[in-house]
């Protein structure tokens, strides 16, 4: 298995992660909420997760990208940063989007504390044919997928509304 991962110069901000095991099959983009310990060699249990749904579904690489790029542990480190979002983080989530068959929305309610992060992130994935998510929250957000069930299957990704106030 080949993995890269693509970082800030301060390494503060993951902007994408890759892993592929089968370059000749599609690649699915999981989007969630930021990204935490896992680079181009070590897993997190996220990206583990993501990395059983990917090969279950049939493909060969996957990609993650980030409403919000900063890496923490936990969403209090991220929503005490300034600047959660990271400069180059929307042009990243677009590529990696259109680099992939099928996209993932799977942020959790987390990201309503970053709506500028979210709205760049929303309109990204709006761009693509095919979003799915495991399932909403009570919040109307894409379900994280570390404690979603094995078997569960992607519904249609709608976000309720896509803010339209911020730039591209």
């Amino acid at each position: 298995m080949r993995g890269t991962a693509s970082f800030s110069p301060c390494r503060k901000y993951r902007y994408s992660l890759t892993r592929v095991w089968d370059a000749d099959r599609a690649r699915v983009c999981f989007c969630m909420l930021n990204p935490s310990t896992a680079d181009a060699q070590k897993f997190d249990p996220t990206v583990r997760r993501c990395y059983g749904f990917a090969l279950d579904w049939g493909f060969g690489s996957m990609e993650v990208v980030n409403v919000c790029a900063y890496r923490a542990t936990r969403p209090s480190d991220l929503h005490a940063q300034d600047e959660p979002m990271g400069a180059g983080n929307p042009r990243a989530i677009r590529r990696a989007c259109a680099r992939a068959k099928l996209v993932i929305a799977a942020w959790g309610n987390e990201a309503i504390e970053h709506p500028t992060a979210l709205s760049h992130a929303e309109r990204a994935l709006m761009e693509h044919d095919n979003v799915r998510c495991f399932g909403l929250t009570g919040k109307y957000q894409p379900k994280h997928p570390l404690y979603i069930a094995a078997a569960t299957k992607p519904v249609v990704f709608a976000p309720m509304a896509v803010a339209t106030s911020v730039p591209a």
